[in-house]
């Protein structure tokens, strides 16, 4: 009789002295089931990791309180076994926690802080990999949000933001490592573009209704 107690079954009957955990018979399969729920068991309770991505560089300190304080207490091994939640007020185990936390500058982290990671620098996007995600990317999110695409009947044939332009504002107007800079720069350019074809659609229907005005007081 062979007794499975984490499964809650017991399977009884002879069991051969051949048999192993290999084999095709019930007592296998419920053996490799058990012991394969017993690994994941303990691998989750082992390796239990979280992961929380924060922009460590924009922290601010206010009347609510101080984040660095805070994050300080979770990364001390001494104290994140009990870290106190001020919001939920119960204490949360963060002894297995992995926090992954991204910075454009290391500047502006409090130096107690930053002694306590690791920092690791990746370098941002070059000039021609810039040029490359506005082209793809940027430029044609642009023209859709502000209802200029290609296709479209009211956009103007000669309205196109040239490989130069691009570069212009890659070297002079957004040199930091990212693109969220440049993204804001060539919506404010297509912003100004469809305010300009707005405008000359009012002035032409201004002026159409003025000759047509004109022509019936005429008549």
């Amino acid at each position: 009789m062979a007794t499975l107690p984490f499964l809650g079954c017991v399977v009884t009957g002879p069991v051969p002295v051949h048999c192993c955990w290999g084999g095709a018979c019930l007592v296998c399969v419920c053996a490799r089931v058990y012991v394969c729920v017993c690994v994941c068991v303990c691998v989750w309770r082992v390796w239990r990791v979280w992961r929380v991505s924060l922009q460590i560089d924009k922290l601010g300190r206010g009347y609510q309180g101080d984040p660095a304080s805070a994050l300080l207490e979770m990364l001390d091994p001494n104290q994140n076994t009990q870290f106190l939640d001020h919001y939920l007020d119960v204490p949360v185990d963060c002894s297995k926690v992995l926090f992954l936390c991204t910075a454009n500058v290391t500047d502006t982290i409090p130096g107690p802080l930053l002694d306590r990671m690791e920092v690791i620098r990746l370098s941002g996007y070059d000039g021609p990999e810039k040029l490359e995600i506005a082209k793809r990317y940027l430029d044609p999110k642009a023209r859709a949000e502000t209802g200029l695409d290609k296709d479209a009947d009211h956009t103007p044939a000669t309205l196109e933001l040239a490989d130069d332009a691009i570069d212009g504002l890659i070297r002079w107007y957004c040199r930091e490592s990212g693109v969220r800079n440049l993204e804001q720069k060539i919506m404010k350019i297509y912003q100004k573009a469809a305010l300009q074809v707005c405008l000359c659609v009012y002035v032409c229907a201004c002026v159409w209704f003025l000759i047509l005005f004109g022509v019936g007081c005429l008549l």
